[in-house]
């Protein structure tokens, strides 16, 4: 197991590619990326116990670890989004609504409102359920390598 006390540079792929050190990564959720102590695996299989400072900031490809032959890079996962389509045009004004209201973080395009999962999506249906039929509008889920409007 290797503790990780603090964070160090971000490297980039060019770099990581130059040392010739065999490249291990963790990845996490973004609510993870916010966390300071946690205990996870890199992709190879390695324990890592995250124990870092407050005013450390984990980001994509932060070198957690580093060895004379080894590298450990953080790789944050995309949020899934949530794909509301609403049927009408009172519908489209109920979800925008619904999502200013309750904080999610949305981006309204002309056919849709997509909003960054931080739960299941069964939460998500509960609350949506409270102000609209479900056959007022048209749910999805997609991630990135989905295609977008």
């Amino acid at each position: 197991m290797v503790t990780v006390t603090s964070v160090g540079r971000t490297m980039d792929l060019h770099e990581s590619a130059a040392t010739g050190k065999k490249i291990d990564y963790l990845e996490i959720s973004p609510e993870d990326a916010k966390r300071r102590r946690f205990r996870s695996k890199t992709s190879s299989g390695l324990a890592l116990n995250m124990s870092i400072n407050r005013d450390a900031e984990l980001r994509e490809n932060s070198v957690l670890h580093e060895t004379d032959d080894l590298v450990i890079l953080v790789r944050i996962k995309s949020p899934s989004r949530l794909v509301l389509e609403p049927h009408t045009t009172f519908a489209g004004l109920q979800l925008g609504f619904l999502a200013g209201h309750l904080h999610w973080k949305a981006a309204i395009g002309e056919q849709a409102i997509r909003v960054e999962m931080e739960t299941d999506l069964a939460e998500y249906q509960d609350r949506l359920d409270d102000y609209l039929d479900r056959k007022d509008y048209k749910l999805s889920v997609e991630s990135d390598s989905d295609g977008q409007d």
